[in-house]
Order: structure tokens, then C-alpha cells, then sequence
């Protein structure tokens, strides 16, 4: 449609006629009215969910920190094996040997060796 006649088209409000770009002004208006609206109606029943996902997203993943060294700092969170075992670290920091103190809690007990160990 040719720009003139797009210009020239009205559409009837009242005694005033409205052109297509007034009526799109009024709909991007009605818009943005509305978008607040829906965010604003929304952001009360979600704010606790938000809440709870943003913590998800920012936990930090498993560490394996390989098997035990005494040379090397261990973080709460990290995880490390030692004789056989699996170990999660519950401190801050240690350097204590895992399955000799409390800084580190068993997480998966060595198994018994099988048929074939030693070959």
C-alpha cells in the first residue's frame, strides 16, 4: 500500500479519526502497559523461585580433587579418595588426612577386592 494511502486511511474514534500510526502508537503504548503489568503480577509468586534457582545456578559443582596428597590444601566441598574411599571435606581448609578426623566425612566406602585383584 502506497505511503499516501496509508497515511490518508483513518479509523473512526470517536469524533476524532485516528491514522495508522496513531493507532500504532496507541497499540505500543497498550503494550508496554500491559508488560508491566504482567511483570508486576508476576514477580510476587516467582520471587522465592527466582531466589531458589539463582542459588542453583551459582552452587558450585563436584570438585574431585584426585587422591589424597599431604602436600595440597583441601576446601570444603572438595571431594578426594584415599585408600580405596571417596571423602568430602567439611572444612574450610585442611591438610588432614582423610578418615582420621572430622574435617572429612566418608562418602563411599571402599569395596572388598575382587576375583581377579593382584593380577
Amino acid at each position: 500500500m502506497p505511503d499516501d494511502v496509508k497515511d490518508d486511511l483513518l479509523v473512526a474514534h470517536g469524533k476524532k479519526p485516528l491514522r495508522v500510526r496513531d493507532l500504532k502508537w496507541l497499540v505500543e503504548g497498550m503494550t508496554e502497559a500491559l508488560r508491566g503489568y504482567i511483570e508486576k503480577s508476576l514477580s510476587g509468586p516467582f520471587a522465592e523461585l527466582r531466589k531458589r534457582i539463582g542459588a542453583l545456578e551459582t552452587r558450585q559443582a563436584i570438585r574431585y580433587r584426585g587422591i589424597w596428597d599431604q602436600a595440597e590444601h583441601y576446601d570444603r566441598g572438595d571431594f578426594c579418595t584415599d585408600k580405596g574411599s571417596l571423602f568430602h571435606c567439611n572444612q574450610p581448609s585442611t591438610r588432614q588426612r582423610p578418615g582420621e578426623g572430622s574435617d572429612w566425612t566418608l562418602a563411599v566406602k571402599r569395596g572388598r577386592d575382587g576375583r581377579d585383584a593382584g593380577r
